[in-house]
This record gives C-alpha cells, sequence and structure tokens, in this order.
C-alpha cells in the first residue's frame, strides 16, 4: 500500500486529511512539527510528503531542503496560505513538486498526490533516474513536472546508451542545443568530444569548408590545412543546429557521409575514416520543405532515426511556476539577494503565450528583476506581458467608451466589489467567475482593503 507522511500543526486538517487519503487508499502517518518529520524520516521511508508552510519553530524551506538530501526522489507538496507567499519562491528552488494554496478543496488536493506519486514510477522506470534529478534543479531550464515534460524525459533517457542519430524539433527558445547537450553528456559518448554548428550563421559559400575542413592551396587564403567539424567531433557527437537552413550540395555531401563515414576536404584528394553520432535540430517543418524541394528527401530519412519534439512553454503551463523559480535562483547565482513572486505574478506569467518560449521567459525575468522593488516580483515588473495579455482577451470599440476614464485599480476594486456581491461573498464562487485562483483573491482583498460582510452589506444599502 502507498504511503504519505503529513507534517500539518493544525490537527483539525491533519485528521480531513488522513481521513481523505485512507478513504483514498493511501497509508498515512501524520505529525505536527518539522523536528518529528525528520526524527520520523532517519528511521523510516514514505512514497510522498504533504506539508504545511506553517510548521511551528523550524522554517518549512529548511526542512524541505533537509528532506530533500535524505530522499531527493520522494515529491514533496507543500501547503500554503496568504502568510506564506513571500516563502513561495523559495519552496519551488528548495525542491517542492508543487505548491497548492489553502483552502483546499478533496478532488484538487488528491489530484496533485497522484500526479505526484505518478512522476515518482516514472523516476523509477528511468535508466538514468540521475538525469531526471539533473533536470528538477534546473539543468537547462527543461525542469518540469507537466505531462509535456514527462514524456521528454522518457524520450531522452531511452538513448543515452545508444548512439543512434537523433532529430530535434521545436519551436525556436524551446532549448535544442541544450537538449542535444543532455542527451551527449549523459551518454555513451560523454568522455568524447561535443561540436556545436549553426548551418544558419554560416554564409552559405563558407559551409563546406567549415564543416569539412580544407587542404593547404585549396582556394586563396588557404595557407595551411584546417580540420572541419566532422574531424573535429570524431568519435563523439556532431550538433548539427539548423539543419533545415543547408544548402542543396552541401546536404548531398553530407548525405555521402552517412552512408560512407568517409569524408573529403576542400581542395583535398584523401578520404578520410570519421566516425559521429548525429543529432540535428531545426524549428522548420522538413517535410514540407521536403515537398518544396528545398531539403533532399533521402537525407530527411536519414536524420529523422530518433525524433523528438521538444514541448513550447504554452503546453508546459504547469511548469512555469517551478520553472520561473529555478530560473531566478540561477540568475542570482551566490548573491545573497532574495527575489519572490507574488502568487498573482505566477497567475500573469502562466496565461501568457510565451511565443519566444523559455528564452523569452528569461529575458523577461531579467527585466522585472531591474524594475522591482523590495525584492518582490509584481504583475507590474512585468507591463509588456499584462498590455500583451490585455490586448488579446480584451476588445473595446471607440464608440462604445460613454464612461470618463478612471484608474485601474479602481476598475479592478469594483469587479471584486461585484463579484463577492454577486456570489453572496463566496469566495470560490467570486474567484471563479473573475478568473482567478482563490489565492490571488485573497491577496487582493488584503490591498484593497475589502472586508467581505462590511463591503457587501454597505454595497446592499446604497442600492436601497
Amino acid at each position: 500500500m502507498r504511503h504519505l507522511l503529513l507534517i500539518d500543526p493544525d490537527s483539525k486538517s491533519r485528521a480531513a486529511i488522513r481521513e481523505l487519503g485512507e478513504r483514498e487508499g493511501w497509508t498515512i502517518d501524520s505529525l505536527s512539527s518539522g523536528f518529528d518529520a525528520l526524527a520520523w524520516l532517519a528511521i523510516n521511508r514514505t512514497d510522498m510528503i504533504l506539508m504545511s508552510m506553517d510548521i511551528p519553530m523550524i522554517s518549512s524551506i529548511k526542512v524541505l531542503g533537509k528532506m530533500k538530501r535524505l530522499l531527493e526522489r520522494t515529491p514533496v507538496i507543500l501547503m500554503a496560505d496568504a502568510n506564506n507567499y513571500p516563502k513561495v519562491t523559495e519552496g519551488y528552488q528548495a525542491g517542492a513538486y508543487k505548491i497548492l494554496f489553502k483552502p483546499l478543496s478533496p478532488e484538487l488536493l488528491m489530484k496533485n498526490i497522484e500526479e505526484a506519486m505518478g512522476f515518482k514510477e516514472l523516476s523509477s522506470s528511468m535508466k538514468r533516474p540521475d538525469l531526471l534529478h539533473t533536470f528538477l534543479q534546473g539543468y537547462g531550464h527543461f525542469n518540469g513536472n507537466s505531462k509535456a515534460s514527462q514524456e521528454l524525459y522518457i524520450k531522452i533517457d531511452r538513448i543515452l546508451d545508444s548512439d543512434i542519430t537523433v532529430m530535434i524539433t521545436g519551436e525556436s527558445g524551446t532549448g535544442k542545443e541544450i537538449a542535444a547537450k543532455t542527451i551527449h553528456r549523459y551518454g555513451s559518448l560523454k568522455d568524447q568530444p561535443f561540436v556545436s554548428v549553426n548551418c544558419a550563421a554560416i554564409p552559405e559559400s563558407l559551409q563546406e569548408s567549415e564543416l569539412f575542413g580544407y587542404d593547404k592551396g585549396a582556394f586563396t587564403g588557404a595557407y595551411a590545412d584546417k580540420i572541419g567539424k566532422f574531424e573535429a567531433a570524431n568519435n563523439g557527437t556532431l550538433f548539427l543546429d539548423e539543419i533545415g537552413d543547408m544548402s542543396l550540395p552541401l546536404q548531398a555531401k553530407i548525405l555521402r557521409f552517412i552512408e560512407t563515414g568517409e569524408l573529403e576536404r576542400v581542395g583535398g584528394v584523401v578520404q578520410k575514416d570519421v566516425s559521429v553520432r548525429l543529432i540535428a535540430a531545426t524549428n522548420k517543418d522538413l517535410q514540407t520543405e521536403v515537398k518544396e524541394k528545398r531539403f533532399r528527401e533521402d537525407l530527411y530519412h536519414r536524420i529523422n532515426v530518433y525524433p523528438i519534439e521538444l514541448p513550447s512553454l504554452r503546453e508546459r503551463k504547469d511548469d512555469i511556476a517551478i520553472l520561473a523559480s529555478s530560473i531566478l535562483k540561477q540568475m542570482i547565482g551566490t548573491d545573497k539577494k532574495h527575489i519572490s513572486i507574488l502568487p498573482e505574478t505566477y497567475d500573469l506569467l502562466s496565461k501568457n503565450d510565451w511565443k519566444g518560449n523559455v528564452r523569452e521567459l528569461i529575458n523577461s525575468l531579467n527585466r522585472a528583476i531591474v524594475s522591482s522593488k523590495e525584492g518582490v516580483l509584481r504583475i507590474e515588473d512585468f507591463s509588456l506581458l499584462s498590455e500583451t495579455i490585455e490586448q488579446e482577451e480584451i476588445s473595446v470599440e471607440e464608440e462604445t467608451v460613454t464612461e470618463p476614464i478612471t484608474t485601474l485599480k479602481k476598475v479592478e476594486r469594483n469587479a471584486i466589489l461585484n463579484a463577492l456581491r454577486f456570489t453572496d461573498g463566496n469566495i470560490q464562487r467570486a474567484s471563479k467567475a473573475l478568473g482567478i485562483t482563490r489565492a490571488t483573491m485573497y491577496n487582493k482583498l488584503k490591498r484593497y482593503n475589502i472586508t467581505i460582510r462590511r463591503e457587501i452589506r454597505e454595497m446592499n444599502s446604497q442600492e436601497v
């Protein structure tokens, strides 16, 4: 039977969660403090951990760090309320699988517990679970626990013991070169060279000599022999990025190399035996390129042996909170400055389409850090994103504007008051009507000094 360790100082909460979990087939041990949990883990093991961020005497972040050192592959879900918002970013950086905001519905809690368990089973099934751990620590910004990310981990894990040719596709900014480096770094050729070539960055007239090298006297200015990228990668991995931008004559020469394992330098007469593992990448649709006669069909089939499509950030929005926290940690580095992200800011990041993918997220976080105050990233620090989202979600016809212009804060406050009024002060229904999370709603109530009973009473009296 699956085991869950529950840590929560609230006895009523412990009892309710325990009853719910046992009804769903879990064996549960419940404790009230972080010290008790660490003592329990010193002699026991569990499948997963559910911990309140309000534990007494010791920081939940410190306890989480110690837990991850003891059981690095055991998922830990944290439960937070309004008092814990400044620590949410730290929680993700310390290795939390997910942070859920109170009050929690039983369905949401069990859904996340089951997903976390599935993630642990994925880790156990991998040939190289250390690779998964490395991803979760932020290497290459692939860290996350969404379904799209899990499928990517599995695909990469399957080929680490092989030197099979790999074709990586995906939108710009998804991390194709980093994926190639990961395959090499954890694969059977990890002690051999890794050579990367951006085909789109090399002028067409220089592509052949750059890839295959040249002999002295091959052309004007060739004063000495020069090895090409293929020879430099001998016995290792050659990564051909943006292969879809390669000229047709060069495609023919690469096809010949793949078929024979031999190459000839520009101006040379000697055939050289070279052994490389090829990883190619492109953001183009090569099947379309083949139909349009811009890419050789025979070469396409030769390089598309093991395709890996990297998910866009739009397809892994569940990863954005973990991803943003991890990127912030790397940006700050050894600097002791602490930066946190408010829950409503996480909501904003999750709503954005991220057409530039992880690269755009990194740039947006960089800008936000510069404009932030008191080490907290707020919605206003992402003004470019909020403007874009507003333009996509709201279309206002000029002739419909009949009211005088008012401030956005007043508009937002009135919207919240109206939602509370029409839902009789029900936070969950009001949040759903406004399209925000309950955590965000509580934060806004605090910001605008809204007391539910008082405000609804005042609105009703005004109506009368």
